[in-house]
């Protein structure tokens, strides 16, 4: 009687811990996911400033700038 207790316990327990292990792996997962997604809008802007001509990079900067100090 009681080591069937116990083996229920232990299966709780067991199923318990792999339920949080999973979940820790897909939160990892997703926050991997996200950094790779900003990764991606960071150069698709590095891209696009690239195909800049040299005045409208002055533009952008000076328009940036100009939001800076206000």
């Amino acid at each position: 009687m009681i080591n069937q207790i116990l083996a229920i316990l232990s299966a709780i327990l067991a199923a318990l811990v792999y339920g949080f292990v999973k979940g820790k792996k897909s939160i990892e997962i997703l926050e991997n996911e996200q950094a790779a997604k900003q990764v991606q809008e960071k150069n698709k802007y590095v891209d696009d400033a690239r195909k800049l001509t040299d005045d409208e990079r002055a533009k952008l900067v000076q328009k940036l700038t100009k939001k800076r100090t206000e």
